[in-house]
């Protein structure tokens, strides 16, 4: 089956984003830029029509459930492609927290070019559509198999949902390499006990998975699911978060080979430039076409994002600047 990939996402009254647009989408895309300037939201998005175009509903976090708005049995959200064809259509009741400043009076809006076809979501008072077309397999299966791992929260324990797919999926050696070089943990397999304790087996005992530091956890969550986001896209939120640099770049380099042999689109965000630099140098060293973003939330809520390429990010780097701090002078 062919390879999909998002290439633009445009915004309208979603969380805090009156309007924007994110353009030049590449297999690896990083996204850096002050708190509250619309990062996290680019990544909501792409996860909440996954869950929509992928036929199969996305669990949150617990923040982000705030009330429902009872909208009344008109309101359905609604897909359309391109040609302006009903692909998809829900009766559907959804948070307030997703919607502009809360206010769910506001036509949410998220439309995704991908390079198969581009497809809008929209909720709003609709009527009914009359007919509801295929959407392609390809996009089907992208949208059904993308994943994300949030910042503060795992909603779910990934290790737990995903431990049978990392095993068909070969991602265990790779697991276990990594443990061994950054965690000098000296893993032979891992095994789950009668009583569903994942276990690491080591050369001389074993540890179970939650005794480990939150790093090392971590990392391995970030390979359970990045092994069932086969031919997806893998969403992911400050992975820098309890890593130690050195343990960044492994854990990045692990990723991204998974990201390689699996076919997936990364979209990250991060604080760090230890995080953004190592995706830079692992993408380059493995041949991975890769894009990085500054975002920032202007007064009237539009969001600009500044698009740079890596050879871009390479001048920064010579002259000596910051892309977290790009446009802090304006």
């Amino acid at each position: 089956m062919e390879s999909v990939r998002i290439t633009s996402l445009s915004l309208e009254y979603f969380r805090g984003i009156r309007k924007g647009k994110v353009e030049d989408l590449s297999q690896v895309n990083v996204f850096v830029g002050p708190n509250n300037s619309g990062k996290s939201s680019i990544l909501f998005a792409v996860y909440l029509f996954s869950g929509l175009l992928g036929r199969g509903w996305k669990r949150f976090p617990s923040y982000t459930q705030y009330n429902v708005q009872d909208f009344g049995e008109n309101v359905h959200t609604v897909i359309f492609n391109q040609d302006g064809n009903a692909v998809g259509m829900v009766p559907y009741e959804i948070s307030r927290y997703f919607f502009y400043k809360y206010d769910a009076s506001y036509p949410l809006q998220i439309q995704i070019e991908m390079d198969s076809g581009n497809y809008k979501f929209i909720l709003r008072k609709e009527e009914r559509a009359k007919s509801i077309r295929a959407t392609p397999k390809s996009v089907s299966l992208f949208f059904s198999q993308t994943r994300m791992i949030f910042a503060i929260e795992d909603p779910q324990k990934p290790e737990e949902i995903f431990y049978e797919v990392l095993l068909q999926k070969n991602l265990d050696k790779v697991l276990y390499h990594l443990l061994q070089k950054v965690f000098h943990l000296p893993v032979e397999y891992l095994t789950y006990t009668p009583n569903q304790i994942l276990l690491l087996k080591l050369t001389d005992r074993s540890i179970r998975f939650e005794d480990l530091g939150d790093g090392a956890k971590r990392t391995m969550r970030m390979l359970f699911t990045a092994a069932a986001a086969a031919k997806g896209a893998l969403l992911l939120e400050e992975p820098e978060n309890h890593q130690h640099p050195r343990s960044l770049q492994e854990s990045i380099r692990a990723l991204l080979t998974a990201a390689k042999d699996l076919d997936i689109q990364i979209f990250a965000t991060t604080h760090s430039r230890e995080c953004l630099v190592a995706f830079h140098e692992e993408a380059k060293r493995q041949g991975l076409e890769a894009r990085f973003f500054y975002t920032r939330l202007h007064e009237n809520d539009e969001l600009e994002v500044i698009s740079v390429t890596p050879e871009g990010l390479d001048a920064f780097e010579e002259m000596g600047l910051d892309l977290r701090y790009y446009g802090s002078q304006d």
